[in-house]
């Protein structure tokens, strides 16, 4: 007899053995992504774990104070407490010192200490601008000028603010016989009213008078006014003293007329005297 079930086909597969197999592949489907999903969470994790590791680490790392810096930020606020013009004179004080150390050792010249400066005065003035030591507008001075020419440059004096300003006059101011019809002290009381002129509109200016350096002895005898020296030097000396302002006194470079400083006619100044009449002038102020 024929059984009533009877076998599928070589090569078919029932339904049954597909159901089975279809249920098989969709349980291993299942397994897989929830294994891949596990793994992604744990991934995800372990990565936020770490980033929070990392941010607490910085946390505790930038939190704590630095030495050297709070030590710079005390510095700081000591010296914001400080008066600024006091800090600005031992910055430039110190500035000064290295530029000094470098003109001692022939690194530099003594001109680049007038880097900020003006110098007044006529033609023997002019000298530092004529032979090249210093820039043209540093130099305000003019053959024939007298200390009556300093209110002249008001303008320009008001535009630069200089932080120095030399004055060198004498030769035609003796000439010309300026402060004798005045009374007592006229020469120096005229020359502080022209100064006094340049510092209202620069009032941080620092003011420089030279002494008036002699004219060779010989020229002296043809032009005796121009023996007044000093006489004339005496009341820049002591207008010096009553403002306070710096008094440079040129003599020993001059020896009384003998120095071999002079040109030809025995009242301009040879190239080689520019240096260090500069270097007077320097030092005179430190």
């Amino acid at each position: 007899m024929r059984s009533s079930h009877s076998s599928p086909a070589p090569g078919r597969t029932s339904s049954a053995q597909k159901s089975t197999s279809s249920k098989t592949t969709s349980s291993g489907t299942a397994t897989s992504k929830k294994k891949k999903s596990f793994r992604k969470k744990r991934i995800f994790l372990l990565s936020a774990a770490g980033i929070f590791a990392a941010l607490i680490l910085c946390f505790f790392l930038f939190s704590r104070p630095d030495p050297a810096l709070s030590g710079g930020l005390a510095y700081l606020e000591k010296q914001d407490q400080k008066d600024i013009t006091r800090l600005d004179q031992n910055l430039s004080g110190k500035k000064q010192e290295r530029i000094l150390k470098a003109v001692e050792t022939g690194q530099s010249s003594i001109f680049t200490l007038f880097n900020n400066a003006l110098i007044f005065g006529d033609s023997r003035a002019y000298g530092f601008a004529s032979y090249q030591y210093l820039p043209f507008e540093q130099v305000i001075a003019a053959a024939g000028n007298t200390i009556l020419n300093i209110s002249d440059s008001v303008d320009l004096v008001a535009k630069v603010k200089p932080e120095k300003i030399y004055f060198a006059y004498g030769i035609n101011d003796m000439g010309l016989g300026i402060g004798k019809d005045q009374e007592e002290n006229g020469y120096g009381k005229m020359y502080e009213e022209q100064i006094d002129q340049l510092l209202a509109v620069s009032p941080n200016s620092k003011i420089y008078l030279n002494s008036i350096i002699p004219a060779a002895p010989q020229v002296v005898k043809q032009t005796p006014r121009w023996g007044q020296v000093d006489e004339y030097n005496a009341q820049i000396e002591a207008l010096c003293k009553k403002r306070g302002w710096t008094y440079i006194d040129n003599s020993k470079l001059a020896d009384n007329g003998n120095a071999e400083i002079y040109a030809d006619d025995g009242i301009h100044l040879e190239t080689f005297f520019y240096p260090d009449w500069a270097s007077n002038m320097i030092f005179a102020g430190s």
